[in-house]
């Protein structure tokens, strides 16, 4: 007897060989329902917990075949508990194996059909780890090619003890007549350590006016998929970095992105903040020692400043004593 799942099944036949002896006598070439379902499911992206329920009930259909085409006193085994039945039932399954057989295939045909229907429900969804052509974790000049920004809009905000980067990209100018108009305003890039880390997309009011909350999730569940609305019994944080007294209408995650819908507390203006959770934590901690080291230095570096601009100042008039002094005549 072999234990496993939730019931016990006994089944008891007469004469014949064994249902693990049949199966052994499958051709390896013939597609069997349990190798149909095993090979749907190896080719969909559905989630492990989808694929062995499909396969366990698959293969216990498959096995009770089988054990109603044999004949004899002989206990099929099967990997889940034993269940007694009746004899005379499986006398009725083995009084028409064809109809078992067809039987079979008609609910395989069925299972892969579901596996395929969830496979593409998983996949039309994309990850939220990009942003129209800007995905996270590519570098700044990846993004400035991208955007058709310019090198040196690339700015170093700090240099330690990781280096942070920023890069403002501004919608270009567009007639109000254009049919299409882009409602982006403007996006802001972050990078951590050369890698992008953190989108921020402002949107220009007249571009959104009217648009309701719903109207704007719907657009973004095209591409992220079902999206988790706020509530007033469910709120999500604001991210750090995301419109100053605005609320959160929604959010997409994966396990390691986050993609946030902002409101304006007016009304009039929508932003949108996509992240990466880890590099983001990194870049917060790192952001904070920087600033944290910045004041200790403070001091030394504003008697660093005065001393150049003392110094420049000296240059500048020596230089000009040398020309003035050469040109004068009293």
């Amino acid at each position: 007897m072999v234990w496993s799942g939730s019931c016990q099944y006994r089944i008891i036949a007469s004469g014949g060989r064994t249902a693990v002896a049949a199966s052994r006598s499958q051709p390896d070439g013939e597609l069997t329902p349990l190798r149909m379902v095993k090979m749907a499911i190896a080719n969909s992206q559905i989630t492990a917990i989808v694929s062995l329920m499909c396969l366990s009930a698959m293969e216990i259909q498959y096995r009770l075949g089988c054990a109603a085409r044999c004949s004899g006193s002989h206990t099929l085994r099967l990997p889940v508990r034993h269940v007694q039945c009746r004899t005379d039932t499986l006398a009725l399954l083995c009084h028409d194996p064809e109809t078992v057989e067809r039987d079979m295939r008609s609910t395989a045909s069925v299972v892969v059909a579901v596996v395929v229907a969830f496979s593409g429900q998983f996949t039309s969804a994309q990850e939220p780890s990009h942003y129209r052509d800007y995905v996270l974790g590519t570098s700044p000049e990846a993004v400035v090619a991208a955007s058709g920004a310019r090198p040196a809009d690339v700015k170093t905000v700090h240099d330690r003890p990781a280096t942070i980067q920023r890069l403002l990209w501004r919608a270009p100018y567009v007639r109000s007549s254009d049919i299409s108009p882009d409602p982006v305003r403007e996006i802001a890039f972050s990078f951590y350590n050369d890698a992008l880390y953190q989108v921020i997309v402002n949107y220009d009011r007249q571009r959104t006016a009217g648009l309701t909350n719903r109207d704007v999730v719907e657009s973004l569940s095209a591409t992220y998929g079902p999206a988790v609305v706020a509530s007033a019994k469910s709120r999500f944080d604001i991210p750090s970095d995301g419109l100053p007294g605005s609320a959160a209408v929604a959010r997409w995650q994966s396990a390691d992105t986050l993609l946030t819908l902002l409101r304006a507390e007016d009304g009039l203006e929508f932003q949108l903040v996509l992240e990466s959770k880890a590099a983001s934590a990194s870049a917060r901690r790192a952001i904070r020692e920087s600033t944290r080291l910045d004041t200790l230095d403070a001091p030394r570096r504003d008697l660093e400043r005065r001393t150049k601009e003392a110094s420049d100042a000296e240059a500048e008039r020596d230089k000009a004593r040398v020309t003035n002094k050469a040109a004068f005549r009293p």
